[in-house]
């Protein structure tokens, strides 16, 4: 055996060491969720597993030995988890990450698996964001108010024993927000340690959610190929590295899930039965539809294919004219 394929087979070996216990940890949290094996070659994915539950407590992982993306895998995991209303994420096993801290890149959140599992089943563990180069832990508002309250001080006079300004001060009771370890310092000196708390999947959301809003959109970087009129209302997503290629927002939190085999003249059909596949194991999650689009002259070769994996009945097949 070569060196090379030494190599290969041990980071195979550690990314399913790091799947397991990613699994294990989300079994033992009891969530909801789903593996995607398409592309079929892991380098060619963008998303790796979706976890969708009542509690909207939803994310979208990649799973990686190094927390380097790709510029599409970064875009398709926060276009999926704005379609889904999830956290973007990336858990990794580099050595490089910290355990207890969350890093922000691009709009993408990263952490080792440890994380991971401490944000899940131990809720009293302190887990505090990286990011521009410092450590940020959330303020609660909540109990700010509360604890400002219980010791009957003015904002003004808070703002004195912290050296907090009191507009500074006010905003955080109004929204909360993310401050230095030094501020945490000196508002738990003077207010308690309850004015702070741990980082968890709903304030990710709540960080991922302004960042989107902050930056530039990227649900429409690139246009539909396929029409309004196959696709349907809603806000439609574009993914190019993953088992959909387009996810679809309808009214409240219903998510069709489109393979597009009508342009995408490259796929075989094969690929396309494997696309589908994957798909309606996300649908399950999401409850919405899977709609497989082809093209007319390719739709009985489809149908007969699919039809010896999964019921039919279960998606529904559009056959289309291809525009050329």
């Amino acid at each position: 055996m070569s060196l090379r394929s030494s190599s290969t087979d041990d980071r195979r070996k550690e990314l399913r060491i790091l799947t397991d216990r990613v699994r294990s940890t989300l079994e033992l949290a009891n969530r909801r969720y789903t593996v995607i094996q398409y592309p079929t070659k892991y380098k060619e994915r963008s998303i790796d597993l979706i976890a969708i539950n009542r509690s909207r407590e939803n994310v979208v992982i990649r799973i990686r030995k190094t927390p380097t993306l790709s510029r599409d895998e970064v875009r398709d995991l926060i276009k999926a988890s704005m379609a889904f209303d999830a956290v973007p994420m990336i858990v990794s096993c580099d050595r490089g990450l910290y355990d207890n801290i969350v890093y922000e890149r691009e709009g993408v959140f990263i952490l080792n698996d440890r994380t991971l599992e401490n944000m899940y089943l131990r809720p009293n563990e302190l887990v505090v964001f990286y990011k521009r180069g410092e450590l940020f832990i959330p303020v609660n508002r909540e109990n700010l108010i509360r604890a400002r309250s219980g010791r009957t001080m003015s904002l003004g006079e808070v703002a004195y024993f912290t050296g907090i300004s009191r507009r500074t001060l006010f905003s955080y009771e109004k929204e909360g927000g993310l401050v230095t370890i030094e501020t945490a310092e000196r508002l738990v000196e003077v207010l308690g340690s309850d004015v702070i708390e741990t980082v968890n999947l709903k304030l990710m959301k709540k960080e991922f959610k302004r960042r989107v809003a902050e930056a530039p959109s990227v649900e429409h970087e690139k246009e539909p190929v396929i029409t309004k009129d196959i696709l349907g209302e809603g806000e439609v997503y574009v993914l190019k590295k993953s088992a959909p290629d387009y996810l679809v927002k309808r009214t409240g939190s219903e998510v069709d899930i489109i393979v597009d085999a009508l342009t995408n003249v490259k796929l075989s059909i094969r690929d396309i039965v494997k696309k589908t596949i994957e798909s309606l194991k996300i649908s399950e999650l999401s409850r919405g539809d899977v709609e497989v689009i082809v093209d007319k002259g390719r739709e009985g070769v489809v149908k007969d294919e699919l039809s010896s994996y999964i019921d039919l009945n279960r998606l529904d097949i559009v056959a289309a004219k291809r525009m050329t």
